[in-house]
């Protein structure tokens, strides 16, 4: 079953298929999952939303259109949790946890300065605003298409595109001088 296409699967999960189901939850939680952390940094929060996602799926797959995206499906679903969310919550997104880093064989050195990269990345894209930010996030660690990142947030391709350029803007901005510090001066003749 592992080897049927999204769409397939998705035809099953529609007449009550449950195992079908499961497997676009294994295909498709991580890449939820990571998503939502990018955008509240509580790995507890995005669980939750990522669970709840699936969850809101596996009783709205009826109403999915099967020629359509379901991971662009799956991410509107997050978005449009993450947004209940704050609307119930009424609080700010937590901007205190950071990925966990993977420990590997790099030198002390190297893998700080490493750390602090990844950490003043993080910081800048947490100043990024929502809408910038779950484009940018879209387009960068979920690799989705301008025309699926905008079919999951329900815009248009057009400001999709403006958005991940506005926020590629602000990261350089941002991030000049850290970036500008790591490079040798050229040599002068």
């Amino acid at each position: 079953m592992f080897d049927l296409s999204d769409e397939d699967l998705a035809r099953r999960a529609q007449t009550g298929d449950r195992q079908a189901f499961g497997v676009l939850v294994d295909r498709y939680w991580p890449r939820v999952h990571r998503w939502l952390l990018g955008l509240t940094r509580s790995n507890q929060l995005a669980e939750d939303l990522a669970q709840e996602t699936f969850l809101k799926a596996w009783r709205g797959i009826a109403s999915f259109a099967p020629a359509t995206s379901i991971r662009a499906w799956a991410f509107r679903i997050a978005r449009n949790g993450l947004i209940d969310h704050r609307r119930r919550e009424r609080e700010a997104v937590s901007l205190d946890t950071c990925e966990e880093m993977s420990g590997g064989d790099a030198a002390p050195l190297a893998q700080l300065m490493h750390e602090e990269t990844k950490v003043l990345i993080a910081r800048a894209c947490d100043r990024l605003p929502v809408s910038v930010r779950e484009a940018f996030l879209l387009r960068t660690q979920e690799g989705l298409s301008f025309a699926e990142i905008a079919a999951a947030l329900e815009s248009t391709e057009e400001t999709v595109r403006w958005r991940v350029h506005k926020a590629r803007q602000h990261l350089l901005k941002e991030l000049s001088s850290h970036l500008s510090a790591g490079q040798a001066k050229p040599a002068t003749r």
